[in-house]
């Protein structure tokens, strides 16, 4: 199995929006989008998983478009959640044998990726989380095996 853990693309100011859910991707954002759906567009792909925060829907919208899937809304994925509750998720996702994507926010990754290192999974060096970027953890059964990290792409 292989997860994807997407940092939202970039989105327009924080606290232009009197609420912040809303904040939509600015043009940088589009084109790290569609960069996203790009990269990921020739992997196994089962279900996409997003925050329900417009920035974060708009950023895996053309991924899910390319693949003719649904974009699921989770509200464990927000920002602010935990990442136990976002880890569950995740869990729940390999143990259903899906192959999946999870878009959330930039407080929210680093934690998820701990409590994926705290499981014995190795990140190397590249402890980065910029918006656009990807994380990709392949699996065998249960153990964690492998982690990549593909930066922002524009």
């Amino acid at each position: 199995m292989t997860i994807h853990l997407v940092r939202h693309a970039s989105a327009g100011s924080r606290g232009s929006y009197s609420d912040d859910s809303a904040r939509p991707l600015d043009e940088r954002g589009r084109a790290q989008a569609l960069a996203i759906a790009d990269l990921l567009a020739a992997s196994p792909i089962d279900v996409v998983y997003t925050s329900p925060a417009l920035r974060c829907i708009e950023t895996v919208e053309p991924l899910a478009a390319l693949l003719g899937l649904d974009v699921a809304h989770q509200s464990s994925l927000s920002e602010g959640s935990s990442a136990h509750d976002a880890l569950a998720l995740i869990e729940t996702s390999l143990g259903a044998g899906e192959n999946a994507v999870f878009c959330s926010h930039g407080d929210l990754i680093p934690d998820v990726l701990q409590l994926l290192v705290n499981r014995g999974l190795d990140l190397g060096s590249a402890r980065r989380f910029a918006k656009g970027s990807v994380w990709t953890v392949h699996t065998a059964g249960a153990a964690l095996t492998t982690a990549t990290y593909a930066p922002t792409m524009v």
